[in-house]
């Protein structure tokens, strides 16, 4: 039974860990500790372990749940959140790993592009007007486009990889803000 109680801990837990994450990361906020540790008056370093821990503590629940309600986090949400597939149904450890490989993938090849178009903008520096302008009406349009087409599907394995209740580090949600940006700007 004590057993039992201690698995819906977790459960509760992991929910309202990765409902306060979304909210924190739609809102924009860097400094989440900070944030999360001045609504509950708690140092912002255990807030860190409070929010990534993955071993069940007892009170975890309860700051969550608190947290969770002066953040704003309906309390639909956090009992609903947990990964799920797009199709529906819970998500396998197997769709996880596809998820997170996607994103890994289009975030790799969004900056490969980007290092590509940033190194020959460098080699054209010398060549005339016209040479320049003859590249990138050809070879150089189609690198373009490429560039925008990984951007996209950053975008897109992004939303894929939040629908699923994963949370990004900051340097992929500075990449994923890249990519955005790139596309906003018309790419």
């Amino acid at each position: 039974m004590e057993r039992r109680a201690r698995d819906a801990d977790r459960l509760a837990a992991l929910r309202l860990r990765m409902a306060i994450g979304r909210v924190l990361e739609e809102r924009g906020t860097e400094a989440a500790a900070e944030t999360v540790g001045a609504i509950l008056g708690i140092p912002a370093h255990e807030v860190e372990k409070l929010l990534i821990r993955r071993q069940w503590r007892e009170g975890d629940v309860r700051l969550l749940e608190t947290a969770a309600a002066r953040l704003g986090v309906p309390a639909t949400t956090a009992q609903q959140i947990g990964p799920e597939r797009p199709e529906g149904g819970p998500m396998t450890a197997r769709d996880e790993v596809t998820v997170r490989d996607r994103l890994r993938r289009a975030l790799l090849t969004f900056q490969a592009g980007q290092g590509h178009l940033l190194a020959t903008h460098r080699q054209l520096k010398g060549l005339s007007a016209a040479e320049a302008e003859a590249f990138w009406a050809g070879p150089g349009l189609r690198m373009e486009k490429g560039l925008h087409a990984a951007a996209a599907e950053v975008d897109a394995a992004f939303k894929a990889f939040s629908a699923a209740g994963l949370v990004a580090d900051a340097t992929d949600r500075h990449q994923v803000t890249e990519a955005r940006r790139h596309l906003a700007d018309g790419g």
